[in-house]
């Protein structure tokens, strides 16, 4: 029997696995001035210590975003929405005078980029008296007109009176308007073309040039000015076509200076 237990204890010696205590390892003594022996903190690998976004950042991208969004307001707007103009000459007096801020509608007709001025797309009829903004490709400008005559219309002057499919267009004499030189020298007439009526002046004894009868062609319309004698319109540039309105008279927020008043 002790040879057999001898033998068992120099077997566990010689395999290392005797039946010796193992280390316990000491409590560490809150009062002892020696250190607390470092524990192993195991790490993940590839890992790293997370950081707060810094508000900096934060409020710069807030900055970029709202810029863009302001950006994309004003070109809606430009696009698609309202714009301002203002009448430069006499040409639409009395209702129009020189100086008057408007606005227009500039999705009444169709889309236009800005700084361009053709359509991109269009859409809408434009109809007998809106008055429109369109580019005059004789002066290279922005003009401001009333539509008279639309697609399969034919418009026609005789001396100073319009012809509108061979009907006069009833004008009612409303007398002689005051103008800032004291007036006298114009004749104010009252237009009515459907339901639309506006007033119209020109010079007393003017009787202008015959314009031969002229067809409208499809989606082009003809525009005139209010101050016949004084404007440059469909009688000397021909019918426009509806892809160079630029919009539709909407508001006045300005009035200008008032030289010509019907009664």
């Amino acid at each position: 029997m002790g040879w057999r237990l001898g033998l068992a204890i120099v077997s566990a010696d010689y395999l290392g696995v005797g039946c010796r205590p193992l280390p316990i390892e000491k409590p560490f003594d809150e009062g002892s001035t020696a250190q607390a022996p470092p524990r192993a903190v195991a790490a993940t690998p590839g890992t790293k210590k997370a950081k707060p976004f810094p508000v900096v950042r934060w409020v710069a991208i807030l900055g970029v975003l709202g810029m863009f969004g302001c950006l994309g307001s004003v070109l809606t707007l430009r696009v698609a929405g309202t714009e301002a103009f203002e009448i430069e000459g006499p040409s639409m007096e009395p209702s129009f005078p020189n100086g008057t801020r408007i606005m227009i509608n500039k999705s009444a007709y169709g889309l236009f980029l800005p700084f361009t001025h053709e359509a991109i797309m269009s859409w809408g009829s434009p109809a007998i008296g809106d008055v429109v903004v369109l580019h005059s490709q004789q002066d290279n400008i922005d003009v401001f007109k009333r539509i008279v005559g639309v697609a399969g219309d034919t418009i026609e002057f005789r001396r100073n009176d319009l012809y509108r499919n061979g009907s006069f267009v009833f004008a009612t004499g409303v007398g002689i308007p005051a103008t800032g030189e004291g007036g006298g020298g114009m004749v104010c007439l009252e237009e009515r073309l459907g339901d639309v009526r506006y007033f119209t002046v020109s010079e007393i004894g003017w009787l202008g040039h015959r314009f031969p009868p002229q067809q409208i062609p499809d989606g082009h319309v003809y525009v005139l000015g209010d101050h016949r004698d004084r404007s440059n319109d469909s009688r000397f540039f021909g019918p426009v076509p509806i892809s160079r309105l630029k919009g539709r008279y909407s508001m006045t927020y300005q009035s200008g200076e008032i030289r010509v008043h019907c009664p």
